[in-house]
């Protein structure tokens, strides 16, 4: 079986300076608390901080209107990112859910404008509503296992 080459990943300098201070951050930390933590547990660490601030910035967005009108029901986070399984290569998979399909898709353009996720679906609440008994099993998983992103009194 032959190995693959090497690869280039392409990161923003801010990104790479995020990533190298939270390190620094979690070393400091680490070397404050005592001993090692295990991988898990500095990984779920690590999914709470995120999940946080995908949220607030979820919120910050929500709070600025469209000039057309309308806000979502809710944002739901899904995929790995939500299973908590990510890696290096998952990107943030969110569906926004609304009233009406050309709201959701809206919020979902602004989501995506925003840089918030790489992959936003839309969805209108009847649609949403009836993803649990969806004939496709991934349609299922996706209701089953997406997490709410959005404070009831923001949505």
């Amino acid at each position: 079986m032959e190995r693959p080459g090497p690869c280039t990943v392409r990161v923003s300098l801010a990104d790479a300076r995020g990533a190298l201070a939270q390190l620094g951050r979690m070393a400091v930390a680490s070397a404050a608390s005592g001993p090692m933590t295990s991988f898990a547990a500095l990984r779920a660490e690590q999914q709470t901080r995120w999940l946080e601030q995908l949220r607030s910035r979820c919120r910050e967005l929500v709070q600025q209107p469209l000039a057309a009108g309308g806000r979502p029901d809710q944002i739901w986070l899904f995929g790995s990112r939500a299973r908590g399984d990510w890696d290096g290569w998952s990107d943030t998979d969110l569906l926004v859910v609304a009233a009406e399909q050309a709201v959701a898709e809206r919020w979902a353009d602004r989501l995506i404008d925003a840089g918030v996720g790489g992959d936003v679906l839309a969805m209108d609440r009847v649609r949403w509503q009836a993803l649990p008994s969806h004939a496709s099993a991934i349609w299922r998983a996706v209701a089953r296992e997406a997490i709410p992103l959005l404070d009831q009194e923001a949505a």
